[in-house]
């Protein structure tokens, strides 16, 4: 159980923003370097089970990003 849903919610929409933050650094810096894609993917995974521990659901049940979606925008680069 969430001991203060409210509160809770406020520090998933914190990680939330911080992992777009992220992921939008790396992958605008495609442009200076060839986007590292296991990096954005170790992100991805790192902040899932971040997410999933705060919930108490079982490893993976959140799905943060598709994989193949952001794979194609680091294939494409930034325009």
């Amino acid at each position: 159980m969430i001991p203060d849903p409210e509160q809770i919610s406020r520090v998933l929409a914190t990680l939330l923003q911080d992992l777009n933050d992220d992921l939008a650094d790396q992958f605008f810096a495609r442009a200076d370097r060839a986007a590292d894609m296991s990096a954005a993917e170790r992100t991805v995974a790192g902040y899932t089970w971040a997410i999933d521990r705060i919930l108490g659901v079982p490893h993976e049940s959140v799905v943060l990003a598709g994989m193949t979606m952001s794979r194609a925008w680091f294939d494409q680069g930034p325009v």
